[in-house]
């Protein structure tokens, strides 16, 4: 699925650097175990670990764009959100509903 499509999906602050090329975003996780070539890492800040901490991992990884709350320092693009609620409730379903698109 193409980038512009999952961050138009979501209400943004900001994008940093700005994208200038539409590339494939594989998958989506939090998890940096299940990081694969072209992921998008959504850093949550949970009960035992932030998620922030962990993106330089999710970049070497192979993760392509971060999806943060909290400003990080890394080489690929971040999407910065005011809250972690709102890509959690709507990206995966944004990103189902395409992906059934092309199936059918």
């Amino acid at each position: 699925m193409k980038v512009s499509k999952l961050i138009n999906s979501l209400k943004f602050k900001q994008v940093q650097p700005t994208i200038t090329t539409d590339f494939d975003v594989t998958m989506l996780t939090q998890d940096t175990r299940e990081i694969q070539p072209g992921a998008m890492f959504i850093a949550v800040d949970g009960y035992h670990i932030d998620g922030h901490t962990l993106v330089k991992q999710a970049v070497e990884k192979g993760a392509k764009i971060i999806v943060a709350q909290k400003r990080i320092n890394v080489t690929v693009p971040v999407v910065y959100v005011q809250t972690l609620n709102e890509p959690w409730q709507s990206l995966p379903m944004f990103f189902l509903r395409l992906l059934a698109k092309k199936c059918i």
